[in-house]
């Protein structure tokens, strides 16, 4: 009834990519997620832990968070409202001094499918900025589904507080304090307030139909680049597979100027099919 086609994730650099996918499945009910890390704001991306930035940590505890509350039951801010709690509890433990400008956020996209008839009911929640895309029939692409990309990214070093300075980074720090205080945000945060900020969206889908869930570092190609239409995406990868649109935003981000803050960023996303 659904079957991954592709899964695939990049980071924008040689540290642990701050974007993550993950879905569930049971029965005729399909969950899936696409959690986007904000970019770290101090002088060095590991400052809690060892081997990854809090921005990653958040992002992967964030999932899963998630794996476990959506295997038998559907979404609910309610329960999100705990679990986000339980989280904060567990990084002010292991981050005790670190400043509220510093603490992880997130934009995170959930998706549940469910099969009634010939048609498959979606319903979006969406917090801040990553997507979710429908298109009608099979794809003609036929691979192994791929859970990894390899760009020249992993050879880029990354960059003192993620290649901002100046009035830039004081900006993005004081919206940092925004955030956590949950005011004029629709994103994840340690506040436990923000499992509210979501957006709910019922889609209903012929089948077959495929879906794609992802971070903004993606969807760069067709928002800000213009390397494709929107409505020509789930086109595009069902013919030639996630991988060559991967290929072809790192492609174009490699002829970018690259001392300019955010010339790329981590990119995840998950391809779905639902016959």
């Amino acid at each position: 009834m659904y079957q991954i086609l592709s899964q695939l994730s990049d980071p924008c650099t040689c540290i642990p990519s701050e974007d993550v996918t993950g879905y569930v499945q049971r029965d005729d009910r399909f969950k899936a997620w696409a959690i986007d890390g904000g970019s770290y704001l101090t002088e060095r991306p590991f400052t809690t832990f060892s081997d990854c930035s809090d921005a990653h940590w958040f992002a992967t505890e964030l999932s899963n968070l998630l794996a476990d509350d959506l295997r038998d039951d559907s979404f609910n801010a309610n329960r999100l409202h705990v679990g986000l709690d339980a989280l904060r509890r567990r990084y002010v433990s292991l981050a005790p001094s670190t400043p509220i400008w510093a603490y992880p956020v997130a934009a995170c996209t959930i998706i549940e499918l469910q099969r009634l008839d010939e048609h498959i009911i979606a319903d979006i929640y969406q917090y801040a900025d990553c997507f979710a895309l429908f298109g009608r029939g099979n794809p003609s692409y036929v691979s192994e589904a791929p859970t990894e990309f390899h760009s020249i990214s992993s050879a880029i070093h990354w960059r003192p507080f993620s290649g901002f300075s100046g009035e830039q980074l004081t900006s993005l720090r004081d919206r940092r304090i925004e955030q956590q205080e949950n005011k004029n945000t629709t994103a994840l945060t340690l506040n436990a307030e923000s499992a509210a900020n979501c957006t709910h969206v019922r889609e209903i889908l012929d089948v077959p139909c495929q879906v794609l869930i992802g971070t903004d570092g993606l969807s760069r190609a067709w928002e800000l680049y213009r390397l494709l239409e929107t409505d020509s995406v789930i086109d595009f990868i069902s013919k030639q597979g996630l991988h060559a649109l991967f290929r072809r935003l790192r492609c174009h981000e490699d002829g970018q100027d690259q001392a300019r803050p955010k010339s790329r960023d981590d990119a995840a996303a998950l391809h779905i099919q639902c016959a």
